[in-house]
């Protein structure tokens, strides 16, 4: 039974330069590109083993309780079911406990993509004008979405101003929904699991998602 759900805040970040497509043949090397600068900024945002490098991201979620944490222990899940939904073995973390409160209870951030690039088959040489780069944070309790467009905000613009870069820059929240969980002790959830029980006479694992969509 679902007990939570993750929130998400979806982000676009815009650099422009020049006024029109370049080729790089012709102006590569005399300006400063606005897809080095966007690149440059999408990456400085999450490291390879998911840990999120915006400051204070953290510190809004809430700390992990006893009675939570024994939840974890009951589980009927196996890393091999991630292995067959990943279609790889490719998961950060080795034990089934941590890989649920990552996709639980803790916050994530992905990189989706960049609007404005190049991106068909082939080879192509333009220097873009402007780019926009999108991705998203996964919350969780107690993380507030206009506290975590202000984090970001001020994250990226203190990354951007460091590369003294001429572009213009702009990052902008364009979606903010917030988590939700409720205590599995709540009686309508005490009631269900003893049906539940009574009827398959199996106990229910009381699970949390983050299926939260903008499609």
């Amino acid at each position: 039974m679902e007990s939570g759900l993750r929130g998400v805040s979806y982000f676009e970040i815009t650099v422009a330069g020049p006024g029109k497509d370049l080729h790089s043949g012709l102006f590569g090397g005399t300006l400063y590109e606005p897809m080095t600068d966007l690149v440059h900024l999408m990456g400085s945002l999450v490291q390879p083993n998911g840990t999120i490098n915006i400051p204070g991201i953290m510190d809004q979620v809430a700390p992990l309780t006893m009675d939570e944490e024994k939840l974890y222990g009951n589980l009927s899940f196996t890393m091999q079911e991630l292995y067959n939904a990943l279609g790889s073995t490719t998961s950060i973390h080795e034990n089934d406990k941590d890989t649920l409160m990552h996709k639980w209870r803790y916050p994530s951030l992905s990189l989706h993509g960049i609007e404005g690039a190049f991106s068909a088959s082939g080879s192509k040489t333009v220097i873009p004008a402007k780019v926009k780069g999108k991705f998203s944070i996964r919350s969780v309790p107690d993380m507030d979405p206009e506290q975590v467009t202000k984090l970001v905000q001020n994250y990226l613009s203190s990354v951007f101003a460091n590369l003294k870069s001429k572009n213009e820059f702009n990052v902008i929240c364009l979606h903010g929904g917030k988590p939700w969980t409720t205590s599995v002790d709540h009686y309508n959830f005490v009631a269900a699991s003893k049906a539940i029980e009574e009827v398959f006479g199996v106990k229910p694992d009381f699970t949390r998602e983050g299926l939260l969509s903008l499609n």
